[in-house]
């Protein structure tokens, strides 16, 4: 689901309630079309074209609900914005809520502050709209997962980061994948813990859970580039609070960047990469200190997967398993290699 917003007066959304279309500002008229923005455009278009303005309604809508009048097109600074071609009926705008001046002149947007108590309006939209996407074309396959279990065969131990989500990197149903994801993609050693201790060790469980209980036939510790847990470690700054977790769980992957050694000389974006890769690597050895993943490992029974995800690219690097190097799968396969199985 795509969302766009349009900031329309009150007085014209008003006048658009009752006859059941908007036409658009002034310079939608002029122009030919209605401007949207998306939510990351949304406040520099405030600033620019509606500043200082106190009558302001955002209007909220899906962008497949406007069909094929709905054009994208590059505008400020070539950055592709949604265009409607055409009037926008009332009842295709989701929500309609007022637009008020901060303390600082500048519009409020809803997103900007937390309605205490309130959920989401993101979730409750994306939910409707999986309701009547997604859910209903696959539902017979969720009433058979919940009549049978999962049974995934691939596990994935991913990092927390928004931007990097392996269920829609790898178009996966659901039940195809089991997705374990911490800060950084880390897999710790296996170190089980005395008698008595109240350490947790979220990631073990899950890993123990994914192998002995789901009997999964796959692991891929799945590292991706800019990502904030490695950047922390090599910058090396203040905690962010005083129990400083990032700090202490970063620290897991010092003996990849001792392996690396220092930074010296080497610029340091390229030097950040050699850290991703070198953690995901540290990961895949840390994986078969775990009894139960070596054993079934060294039988053939479970094979252990490295990959790294570019976020600004798109591109998916499998690292090959004899020689260690990282290396693109697109290109290589011919077409689109979807991973749930035909028919289901």
């Amino acid at each position: 689901m795509t969302t766009i917003y349009h900031m329309a007066a009150a007085a014209d959304w008003q006048a658009a309630l009752q006859s059941g279309s908007y036409a658009g500002t002034p310079d939608d008229q002029r122009d030919g079309f209605l401007h949207f923005s998306t939510k990351l455009q949304v406040a520099e278009s405030a600033r620019k074209h509606r500043a200082g303005r106190t009558d302001l309604v955002l209007l909220t809508v899906r962008a497949e609900a406007l069909g094929e009048a709905l054009k994208w097109e590059p505008a400020r600074g070539g950055q592709l914005f949604p265009h409607l071609y055409g009037p926008l009926r009332a009842a295709d705008v989701a929500r309609a809520e007022s637009l008020p001046l901060g303390p600082d002149g500048l519009h409020e947007f809803p997103w900007d502050k937390p309605t205490p108590g309130v959920f989401p309006t993101r979730l409750t939209d994306g939910y409707r709209s999986f309701l009547d996407g997604r859910f209903t074309g696959e539902q017979a396959r969720y009433e058979m997962l919940a009549r049978a279990g999962q049974r995934p065969e691939i596990m994935v131990i991913g990092c927390v980061d928004s931007r990097v989500s392996p269920e829609v990197i790898f178009d996966a149903a659901p039940g195809e994948l089991m997705v374990v994801r911490n800060v950084a993609n880390i897999v710790p050693k296996y170190e089980p813990e005395a008698e008595g201790s109240r350490s947790q060790h979220g990631t073990s469980a899950a890993l123990e859970f994914g192998v002995q209980a789901l009997r999964v036939k796959h692991i891929v510790v799945l590292g991706h580039a800019l990502c904030g847990g490695i950047r922390a470690f090599a910058d090396d700054n203040e905690p962010l609070s005083p129990g400083d977790f990032i700090g202490k769980w970063m620290a897991q992957i010092a003996p990849a960047a001792e392996k690396l050694g220092p930074q010296g000389k080497k610029n340091f974006d390229a030097y950040l990469r050699q850290l991703e890769f070198a953690s995901v690597e540290l990961s895949l050895q840390n994986l078969m200190t775990f009894p139960c993943v070596r054993i079934l490992a060294e039988k053939g029974q479970l094979a252990l997967h490295g990959a790294y995800f570019g976020v600004a690219t798109g591109m998916l690097l499998v690292r090959d398993a004899v020689t260690g190097k990282f290396e693109p799968v697109t290109g290589a396969v011919p077409g689109r290699m979807p991973l749930r199985p035909a028919g289901s």
